[in-house]
């Protein structure tokens, strides 16, 4: 698809020019604090609640996955599977052999170059994959276990993040530390569900979940990573620990990663061969994990914005991404809700009428026998630029009261809606049309926010 854009070049320059002027016209040079505490526009957190709800149990999280996979076997999504090796360089120890030591330290890196052996029977066979639509019962692996083998379960979903720089925190935070912006961090919903569970007989859950690795397997494994250096002559292992990891997305219930991860100390003894035999060898130990992982892709259409605001008469584009085989082999097709407010091309490029209003533009595909499909919605207004509050500082005695007066500019801003709150309810308190009355001594500020664009003005008030 071609990308059409509007021409931002003019704007760029003109936006470069506006700020120059602000800066020696006022006389002013803006510091990075000030910059950062300047008042404007800051979007709440859209925190949509999941399809299901986040498990709440260690059985509400089996059953989770357990139908996730479910899902991924009627659903048929594209799947790469995929292994690592993590050798612990601080647990590697050796009886003493000095060579042997620095033979371990230096083919610790070439562990994931041998893990072909994990998936291949012969240098002709391929990894176990699956593309869109291939059946993949064969591939998913089920844990073959119960709520009570189920140690400790986690279901990480929500961070907080700063309304203007970003910056994700996983614990809540008075102030960002990143750009120093007064406001807390806000609470926010991740796309998906990131769920981890561990157990307590993890040899016994582990058997359950795979066949265990014969010590035939292991050894040649091991001596391919030796390769010619050494052999071994005796190795032994131990699973000390045995995890669950997955990822879905909560709103539409589609599994996206899975890992089974095993941890384990193995010990053994090894003997140098060939040009390395005059070194002495020994025994060994260390710490290994093998990472099983699944890759999960869906079928699916994504709009580049689920909202845009347009003012009237004016154009821009959504673009669509095709997630398939072949993006460029199908073609998309574009529809508005209300082509009286917003007509749209079959590139994805709108335009709006003179009205104000709002239209829902829809892009669809058809693949493998299924209809994919996004929205957008399409805000026709004229849209607010800034709000300014007056006075900015009001002084009150505890149980006065006080209105504040908020200008939205411009002044055919097609929403004017206004969003009054007070950051401590119990020194001020501010109702829904910006009147302020005095609680109890102290500081507070109150704000005002822009229903439209979330542009933000504030008044401190001092309650003596």
């Amino acid at each position: 698809m071609k990308e059409k854009k509007a021409d931002r070049t003019k704007l760029l320059t003109a936006g470069v020019v506006a700020l120059l002027i602000i800066f020696f016209i006022g006389g002013i040079i803006i510091g990075l604090n000030n910059v950062l505490a300047m008042e404007g526009a800051y979007p709440p957190a859209k925190n949509e609640e999941g399809i299901t709800p986040a498990p709440k149990t260690a059985q509400e999280a089996l059953d989770y996955l357990n139908s996730s996979l479910d899902k991924a076997k009627e659903g048929k999504p594209r799947i790469k599977i995929g292994a690592s090796f993590d050798l612990d360089e601080d647990t590697i120890d050796t009886d003493g052999s000095d060579q042997l030591l620095a033979g371990m330290h230096f083919v610790r890196d070439g562990f994931d170059d041998h893990l072909e052996s994990l998936f291949k029977k012969s240098d002709d066979d391929e990894k176990p994959d699956a593309d869109f639509f291939e059946d993949c019962d064969a591939l998913l692996r089920y844990p073959g276990i119960d709520a009570s083998d189920i140690k400790d379960f986690k279901c990480d979903y929500t961070f907080y993040k700063c309304v203007s720089c970003g910056e994700k925190y996983e614990e809540p935070s008075e102030t960002c530390e990143k750009c120093g912006n007064e406001e807390p961090p806000v609470l926010t919903y991740a796309d998906g569900y990131s769920i981890d569970l561990e157990f307590a007989d993890s040899e016994k859950v582990l058997n359950a979940c795979f066949e265990p690795r014969s010590k035939e397997e292991c050894v040649e494994i091991a001596e391919k990573a030796l390769g010619d250096m050494a052999e071994i002559d005796e190795l032994n292992i131990d699973y000390t620990s045995f995890r669950i990891h997955y990822a879905v997305d909560r709103l539409t219930n589609e599994i996206t990663d899975l890992e089974y991860v095993k941890v384990m100390d193995v010990d053994g003894k090894a003997s140098f061969t060939g040009d390395w035999s005059r070194f002495r060898g020994g025994s060994f130990t260390f710490t290994l994990t093998e990472d099983y992982t699944y890759d999960f892709t869906w079928p699916a259409l994504k709009l580049s914005d689920s909202e845009m605001t347009v003012e009237p008469r004016g154009s821009e584009n959504v673009l669509a991404t095709l997630i398939c085989d072949d993006p460029t082999a199908y073609e998309v097709k574009w529809e508005s809700s209300d082509e009286s407010l917003v007509t749209v091309d079959d590139e994805g490029y709108f335009k709006a009428g003179k009205e104000t209003g709002e239209a829902v533009i829809k892009a669809s595909f058809e693949y493998g026998g299924n209809t994919y499909s996004d929205e957008c919605v399409i805000k026709v207004r004229h849209p607010v630029e800034g709000l300014k509050m007056k006075p900015k500082k009001v002084t009150l005695s505890v149980g006065s009261e006080k209105q504040l007066d908020v200008k939205v500019s411009p002044k055919k801003a097609t929403v004017k809606t206004l969003i009054w709150y007070t950051k401590n309810a119990e020194i001020a308190t501010v109702d829904a049309d910006g009147v302020v009355k005095a609680v109890s001594p102290g500081k507070v500020t109150v704000y005002c926010l822009s229903e439209d664009g979330y542009f933000k003005s504030t008044c401190e008030v001092t309650v003596k």
